[in-house]
């Protein structure tokens, strides 16, 4: 089975024929956990990574993949007429970096190194590194040592 991810309904169609259910419920047991796991305006993670993976473990075959479908983020902006290298994708003028740069971010390199600004402002490793959450950031910007400008991403969520 090929789980594709072009589009959101080919994901829904996918995913619910890989756990053998309807996308509806596929849908509300998403939501069930998500509700779960809210305590107050913090959601706790664990828990959240934990029920999804019982519900995985539950309904899904996963022998039965052989492949998934990868897409860049930036296929979502705009139909590519090329699929760039993040760094490339960054850099130069294409549909994606004019979005992030109305949105007052933009990357530059200097001396084969990657930077970010938001709003004209350099953005320091240090500060990428000081929130967990952009650890992958920083990897895939060359922040801990090799770059590692691959495409390798895809979402789930229209937002």
């Amino acid at each position: 089975m090929i789980v594709r991810t072009e589009t959101y309904r080919d994901m829904e169609q996918d995913i619910a024929t890989l756990m053998d259910v309807d996308k509806m419920f596929v849908y509300e047991t998403m939501h069930d956990i998500s509700e779960k796991c809210l305590c107050g305006f913090h959601s706790d993670w664990d828990k959240y990574e934990s029920l999804i993976d019982d519900f995985i473990t539950e309904y899904a075959d996963l022998d039965i993949i052989d492949e998934i479908y990868v897409f860049h983020l930036s296929r979502h902006i705009g139909q590519p007429k090329e699929l760039w290298p993040l760094r490339e994708l960054l850099i130069i003028e294409n549909e994606f970096s004019d979005f992030l740069k109305k949105n007052k971010i933009h990357f530059m390199l200097r001396e084969d190194k990657l930077e970010s600004y938001y709003d004209n402002r350099l953005i320091s490793p240090e500060q990428i590194l000081q929130n967990g959450h952009f650890h992958l950031l920083a990897k895939r910007l060359g922040y801990l040592g090799e770059a590692d400008y691959c495409v390798n991403g895809f979402s789930f969520w229209p937002k």
